[in-house]
């Protein structure tokens, strides 16, 4: 939100950033999307530094007409549902899915749902 001054106004880079990109950010019956997701985690496992890279990619289904956005984010959270559902998902409370979803079933899960899901392990 640090302003930069044009031509001796003061701008709020983000609020200007947001106003500019959102007539061309609205979605459109018939367009096609893509969702490119990358998460990198970089930490010390015995010492030594490691980067864990997920990385998701995906398009319109014309199939379905599902969009990228809606695979994404839909898929992930009905993969989860069905895993509580099925009392693969245990615990009292709220769930986080970082710590109760274990990664390779749900992985699987989405893969099935052709999500392209990446993983990559590196030491550095």
């Amino acid at each position: 939100h640090e302003p930069v001054v044009v031509d001796g106004t003061p701008v709020d880079r983000m609020r200007y950033l947001a106003r500019a990109l959102a007539p061309k950010l609205q979605y459109q019956p018939g367009e096609r999307d893509l969702a490119i997701v990358r998460v990198d985690v970089i930490g010390r496992v015995g010492g030594r530094r490691k980067r864990i890279r997920h990385e998701v990619i995906d398009q319109m289904d014309l199939g379905s007409g599902l969009s990228a956005m809606s695979r994404c984010v839909g898929f992930p959270i009905a993969v989860a549902a069905r895993m509580l559902a099925s009392g693969r998902l245990k615990g009292p409370g709220l769930l986080s899915p970082a710590r109760d979803v274990a990664y390779a079933p749900l992985a699987q899960a989405l893969r099935a749902r052709g999500l392209d899901l990446r993983r990559e392990e590196t030491w550095l």
